[in-house]
């Protein structure tokens, strides 16, 4: 799916990003304001040697002493700018010898739809994405092809997704607020990224999510059941999940335990966090049956809106 068809059915972004930065756009894409450290080529933008960070076997190494103005301990990030962390960086071990990342789906790889939810999204402005060291290359030409103008980096995942994550951090320039989304997750539309960027304005860190329709039982390691949580307090987990920039790369820096999420890793620091609303139609390819649960989903959401009326 070339940018040029791209669907139509593009929201209107957080009014706190969009309204506060007042950067020019042409369509839905960022224009890249002339005082950016980056030039673009083949797609990919080459960060130049006067950047606030240095490069170092594809990943951003952040320097002690950077360009950014500071307040006590804590970097001044540039006001109202958000930028996402697309992780793919897995080993797909339970999709029976598929590479779900770059599985065919509606004509495109699977990774092409869910980067394009983000890079038409007039409030991201940059999009670091992580991908195992031997894909990069594939990576990149899927970029160049596809035309990504703010995917900015493409770098290696480490060894636990919290790694991954962490790489992806590095990458990005610093900024307001950062969305960490799975890249097996293709199916979110422009609505789910508002609610999220508005949760997190007014709430510091945002988690998508939505209600178990299940009874869930907590099983002991030979199943016997021990406890039936409420179902009226669970919720299941999703991405994106939306972090203040600075506060998410503290806690990749201090937090010791492995996790399953960052949402997680800031638990374990005692930073509070909610939950918005995802979508049920949100889900993340695991297995191969994913794949045609996913390729329906996302006919739903690439549609165009059917006129309605006589159009007079």
């Amino acid at each position: 799916m070339p940018p040029s068809a791209r669907p139509s059915r593009q929201r209107t972004a957080s009014a706190a990003i969009i309204a506060a930065r007042g950067s020019p756009r042409t369509g839905n894409i960022d224009q890249t304001p002339p005082h950016t450290a980056s030039s673009r080529t083949g797609g990919i933008a080459q960060t130049p040697p006067a950047t606030a960070s240095s490069r170092t076997g594809g990943i951003a190494q952040t320097l002690p002493h950077t360009a950014r103005s500071r307040m006590g301990n804590i970097a001044q990030t540039p006001p109202h700018t958000a930028s996402a962390v697309i992780v793919a960086a897995g080993g797909s071990t339970r999709m029976g010898g598929i590479d779900k990342t770059f599985a065919p789906l509606l004509g495109a790889p699977l990774i092409a739809h869910t980067v394009e939810r983000f890079e038409s999204h007039p409030a991201i402005d940059e999009i670091a994405l992580v991908l195992p060291a031997n894909a990069i290359p594939r990576g990149e030409e899927l970029a160049a092809a596809r035309q990504w103008r703010k995917v900015t980096r493409i770098c290696p995942g480490g060894a636990r997704r919290q790694d991954s994550v962490y790489h992806g951090l590095l990458a990005l320039s610093p900024c307001q607020l950062a969305l960490i989304h799975d890249g097996a997750r293709p199916c979110l539309d422009a609505a789910i990224i508002d609610r999220g960027i508005q949760a997190a304005a007014q709430h510091g860190a945002a988690i998508a999510g939505m209600p178990v329709k299940d009874t869930i039982k907590q099983v002991s390691p030979d199943l016997l059941i021990q406890n039936t949580p409420p179902r009226a307090q669970l919720w299941a987990a999703q991405t994106p999940q939306i972090f203040p920039y600075q506060l998410l790369l503290k806690a990749h820096q201090q937090c010791p335990n492995d996790v399953t999420d960052d949402a997680a890793m800031l638990e374990t620091l005692g930073h509070p966090a909610i939950m918005f609303q995802g979508s049920y139609e949100n889900i993340k390819v695991t297995t191969p049956n994913d794949l045609t649960i996913a390729e329906t989903y996302l006919r739903q959401i690439l549609q165009p809106t059917t006129p309605t009326g006589d159009g007079l």
